[in-house]
């Protein structure tokens, strides 16, 4: 049966009540003595307050008295007050002697049960979190098991017959050019392109993130279970988030797809002179050759982009072996970044090559309406969104998650358990430190005592 983390929170708060048990007693009655000890200094310092404001008032008197009963009497004042302000500056000291010596004993408890308290405080707040994780993870399990949500890859597939391939075909007649649409095929494969090449760079840096992220709790791992742990709930995390996301918002996507898809549909063409006026642009971009061009220049900077990523990734290894060298005379690195000139040298050169040209390609698309490009935003949109969806596989979500809990909730219980340890060897290592630093005080006397024979 999986493990769960549900199970490890369950079981150290458990633990960390038991361990509280041990030493509850100790504790309450030191802070019951400190809460005593702490009135009673309140108490006196209160009394104290207003017997030195007396004072102030009595010696007033005496500066402006000018009989002398009146002085006599108000001296006299002045020396009872004085007695009582000393007794309660003894009342004082005795409570902070109390104060001291009660925060001594819960500073001792607190040895064995600070790190319990804190631990049962902490375990319960994750248990209740885990509870409702764990009550999420079997709803969205579930959820993902259904005919609505298993089935809605295959629904999404644009390459087979159905709703969404109606819907996208539908929409690209609209745009296409060469299905009569608004947007000269020339133009409408290339603005596609010129958009995917963009979202793949989007794509690539995300997974450069990820990459690095991926490293840096590989390295944690060689640390120690701490490591491991940390390692293992990031594989989790990842999961949880997947299966969460798939769940939750896979139909709203859908049905955001086939709605921006029924909206390219159903817009107004553009007018005749509005696509004469394109026609007779493309035609003069087709006959400079500007969009094969463009895309000799895209080619070129993706070849580029690449590259980076290869010396990038380079760069996260060297450091990796040898952080405190500088990753750049690194020699994997170094025969990396040598590639990059010659790269950035076809990128140029194309650009040169595009420049002659670029001012026809321009001309054309600044001749489409903001209101066509948008539309193709929109169609553009729903095929990511179909796209991703189709290529899910729910029941792996599923099955990534069950199996990313169980490791994490593994390596969780380890790393606690080897923590608690830590902890009471701890205790248990101060405590013969302070009987052996006892006994080396009266070493001298008790080896004497061997020596004559005293037991």
């Amino acid at each position: 049966m999986a493990d769960t983390l549900l199970a490890v929170a369950d079981e150290e708060l458990q633990k960390a009540n038991d361990e509280q048990k041990r030493a509850q007693a100790d504790l309450a009655q030191a802070q019951t003595d400190l809460a005593a000890a702490q009135q009673k200094l309140n108490d006196a310092t209160d009394q104290l307050t207003t017997l030195q404001d007396e004072a102030i008032t009595i010696r007033r008197k005496i500066a402006v008295t000018t009989v002398a009963a009146d002085g006599k009497a108000l001296f006299d004042d002045l020396d009872a007050n004085t007695s009582k302000r000393r007794a309660q500056q003894a009342a004082m000291a005795e409570a902070q002697d109390a104060i001291a010596y009660a925060r001594s004993r819960i500073t001792n408890a607190q040895d064995e049960l600070g790190k319990g308290v804190q631990a049962a405080q902490a375990s319960t707040q994750t248990a209740q979190s885990m509870e409702r994780s764990d009550t999420d993870h079997t709803n969205w399990v579930a959820a993902a098991g259904t005919a609505k949500l298993s089935g809605l890859p295959a629904k999404a597939d644009v390459t087979t017959a159905g709703p969404a391939q109606t819907a996208a075909l539908a929409a690209a007649a609209r745009l296409d050019g060469a299905s009569g649409g608004d947007i000269p095929a020339e133009l409408f494969a290339r603005a596609g392109a010129r958009r995917q090449a963009r979202l793949d760079r989007i794509n690539a840096l995300n997974t450069s993130a990820l990459l690095a992220e991926s490293r840096q709790a590989d390295e944690d791992a060689k640390a120690g279970l701490s490591g491991v742990s940390a390692k293992a709930q990031l594989a989790y995390q990842r999961s949880e988030a997947a299966l969460r996301t798939y769940v939750l918002t896979a139909q709203e996507r859908y049905d955001r797809a086939l709605t921006l898809l029924a909206g390219v549909q159903n817009s107004t063409p553009l007018n005749t002179d509005e696509s004469s006026r394109i026609t007779e642009l493309n035609t003069a971009a087709v006959a400079a050759n500007v969009f094969v061009l463009e895309s000799n220049r895209d080619a070129a900077q993706v070849a580029l982009d690449q590259q980076q990523d290869v010396v990038d990734a380079a760069i996260l290894d060297a450091i990796a072996k040898n952080p405190s060298a500088d990753p750049t005379t690194d020699a994997t690195v170094q025969t990396e970044q040598g590639k990059l000139p010659a790269l950035q040298g076809m990128v140029d050169t194309a650009n040169t090559v595009l420049a002659a040209d670029k001012d026809k390609l321009d001309a054309l698309e600044a001749a489409i309406p903001d209101a066509t490009w948008a539309l193709f935003d929109d169609y553009a949109e729903a095929l990511d969104l179909l796209a991703e969806l189709a290529a899910a596989d729910p029941a792996a979500l599923a099955t990534a998650l069950t199996t990313d809990e169980s490791l994490y909730a593994q390596a969780l219980r380890a790393e606690q358990d080897s923590a608690r340890t830590v902890i009471a060897v701890g205790e248990l290592v101060r405590e013969w430190e302070d009987r052996a630093a006892a006994t080396a005080q009266s070493r001298p006397s008790r080896l004497l005592e061997a020596l004559r024979g005293d037991d």
